[in-house]
């Protein structure tokens, strides 16, 4: 006898693939180091291909093996906007099946707190013709590495150049410039993220005698006056010369020509003299100085030219347009917003832009006191906003600081001050008002047109009579 059994089998969804990020929250604007790890079910083995939207990077899209059900791989990138969106699509096999499916995760992007490193060459002047020894500088705080390209100049050690330190780290290198401009870019990589940072090293000529100019910067629009040193840095004496200096060929520098007569210049001695000169408004870059020095020495008379530069730069600048507080007279434990808003009405843009605000001890600050813009283009603006709190009535004076800094790693900072009449938070019964109780009178300043003010003078007024008109009365009966 045969009997048919039919058995329902459950079948069950297999789990999803995962994707994680290290780290999950990101900074705007400067590059990220970001590990992928992706997981799929069974221990399969497969592929993932994963997209990146919000973000710039060197390749996309990202290919990661999977091996055993892990796989994972790192990758350098810039958020552009928050969030930024990693899409996977994730193939595999389960005991020959093939199948795949997408999986997704994401990262905020935040503005960074503060800029992450700094970077500091000397000197700042090379030498053309010649080897010069120069020292970088590079200081983070904890552990970073950076790479260095460096243009307009030939040296030994080859290109990048990698330093990698624990919060200050040096080094030496000798290079020979091979233009007027040496250029020094670095790309530093610290556990908060990674920023680009750029020098710029005029190079002066250099030939019998070593012409140097002090300062080697100047500031753009308007007339300017630096000090030219002349140095014999030959092993022949000089017995006298003139020096003839005036405009290089396409310099935007206005300057006539310019003649200096000196004497007797022994080998490694100077003169210097002053050298005034205009900068139009908006240059920018190396201004070149063609020179020639005409000399006399005991061997016979001779002729040198070479040529000098001087940097200019465009100061940043920013204008407070506005800083107000919302209520403008707010009361005691109620919150109140400080605002301040800033155009960049310079010609360059600033970089790592802040604005701090020092609130007074009698004051609760509500929101963080500081506000990282970052970088602010020319005719840009910018608000921040802060949210206080007053334990007692008063008058308050309240600094927000703004820092900011030029192309060249140079710091700027502007204070503006916002001043808060706090009231008092009182509560009214009839006719009489209740006072916040408090060992000290409050005094309210006086507003044309005020009524709640007028109505608390009115009171404190009537208070007064009727407490004076019955001492007079208790007086009076036991004077009968």
């Amino acid at each position: 006898m045969a009997a048919n059994y039919a058995v329902a089998v459950p079948v069950l969804q297999s789990p999803p693939p995962n994707i994680t990020l290290s780290p999950a929250t990101l900074y705007l604007g400067v590059v990220n180091n970001v590990t992928i790890a992706v997981e799929a079910p069974f221990k399969a083995n497969g592929t993932a291909v994963v997209a990146v939207s919000g973000a710039s990077l060197s390749s996309s899209p990202i290919i990661i093996p999977i091996r055993d059900g892990r796989g994972a791989a790192s990758v350098s990138l810039t958020p552009l906007q928050s969030p930024v969106v990693f899409q996977a699509t994730i193939y595999y096999s389960v005991a020959g099946y093939q199948t795949s499916v997408q999986a997704s995760a994401t990262a905020q992007a935040v503005q960074p707190t503060s800029a992450l490193a700094s970077l500091l060459i000397r000197p700042t002047t090379l030498i053309a013709n010649a080897a010069n020894n120069i020292t970088i500088e590079i200081t983070a705080p904890g552990p970073f590495s950076a790479s260095l390209d460096i243009s307009g100049a030939s040296t030994a050690a080859p290109m990048p150049i990698y330093i990698s330190g624990v919060n200050e780290a040096n080094y030496s290198l000798v290079l020979y410039p091979t233009s007027s401009q040496v250029v020094i870019t670095a790309q530093i990589e610290t556990d908060k993220g990674s920023q680009q940072y750029t020098a710029y090293l005029p190079v002066i000529s250099s030939n019998l005698f070593l012409v140097s100019p002090s300062p080697t910067m100047v500031l753009a629009g308007g007339n300017r006056t630096i000090l030219v040193k002349l140095v014999n840095q030959g092993n022949i004496p000089v017995e006298s010369g003139v020096v003839v200096i005036a405009p290089a060929a396409g310099s935007s520098l206005l300057l006539g020509t310019v003649v200096y007569n000196f004497s007797s210049l022994q080998p490694l001695s100077y003169v210097e003299f002053p050298l005034s000169f205009v900068v139009p408004a908006g240059t920018t870059g190396p201004l070149a100085f063609q020179y020639t020095v005409y000399y006399l020495t005991p061997l016979g008379s001779g002729e040198a030219q070479g040529t000098f530069y001087v940097q200019a730069y465009q100061p940043p600048s920013i204008l407070v347009t506005s800083a107000s507080a919302t209520p403008t007279a707010p009361t005691t434990s109620s919150p109140f917003f400080i605002s301040v808003t800033v155009v960049n009405n310079g010609f360059v843009p600033v970089n790592n832009l802040q604005m701090e605000l020092e609130a007074p001890r009698e004051l609760m600050s509500l929101t963080p006191t500081l506000s990282y813009i970052g970088q602010l283009s020319t005719q840009q603006s910018q608000t921040a906003t802060f949210s206080l709190e007053a334990f007692s009535p008063g008058r308050y004076t309240i600094p927000i600081v703004i820092t900011y800094q030029d192309q060249y790693g140079n710091t700027y900072n502007n204070t503006v001050t916002v001043t808060v009449f706090v009231r008092g938070n009182s509560t009214g019964f009839g006719n009489f008002t209740r006072f916040p109780r408090s060992g000290n009178f409050t005094s309210f300043p006086s507003r044309s047109g005020s009524s709640s003010n007028g109505l608390a003078y009115g009171v404190v007024a009537a208070i007064v009579v009727v407490a004076a008109a019955l001492i007079a009365l208790g007086i009076w009966r036991r004077r009968r």
